[in-house]
């Protein structure tokens, strides 16, 4: 009886996944931007980096 119930929940743990779409994968891609500055060997350097999602399909 254990061993029966062990194999149907395993069948049904293999399946979960297909189930667990996210429904935010039609959303519009995040990005994200900042914004900062460093010092090195005295000289300041400014920068601004961009970052974004990509998604494949």
């Amino acid at each position: 009886m254990i061993r029966l119930f062990a194999a149907a929940l395993a069948a049904v743990s293999l399946t979960l996944p297909a189930f667990a779409q996210d429904s935010d994968a039609a959303s519009e891609p995040r990005v994200y931007e900042s914004r900062g500055q460093v010092t090195v060997n005295g000289e300041r350097i400014r920068y601004h980096a961009i970052a974004g999602e990509t998604y494949l399909r």
